[in-house]
């Protein structure tokens, strides 16, 4: 088979598959699901406190570490602001942790 076709064959399967199989969850699928609330609660609480305070937070994604205080949250997005951006657009699916006061 060619690359194209490999590519085009990759890109359907990708556009088939549902939704929740794309995008990774906040909190992994083998977690049992009190630990899972328990998990996504204190990420949240973490955000909130940030937003009522105007402190930073770090957030990290993967191997990443994105600092700055939380300006928005809403259902599936939180906006932070730092010295360099004055907005960055963060899903609340792939964050992996966040650490704050």
């Amino acid at each position: 088979m060619n690359r194209t076709l490999l590519a085009g064959i990759a890109l359907t399967a990708l556009a088939l598959a549902p939704a929740h199989a794309r995008a990774p969850q906040i909190i992994p699928a083998g977690v049992p699901a009190a630990t899972r609330k328990i998990l996504a609660e204190g990420l949240l609480d973490v955000l909130e406190q940030s937003q009522k305070t105007g402190k930073g937070v770090l957030v990290y994604l993967g191997s990443h570490a994105i600092g700055g205080a939380v300006t928005r949250l809403t259902e599936g997005t939180v906006e932070l602001k730092n010295r360099e951006y004055g907005r960055i657009v963060l899903r609340l699916d792939r964050i992996d942790g966040v650490a704050g006061n």
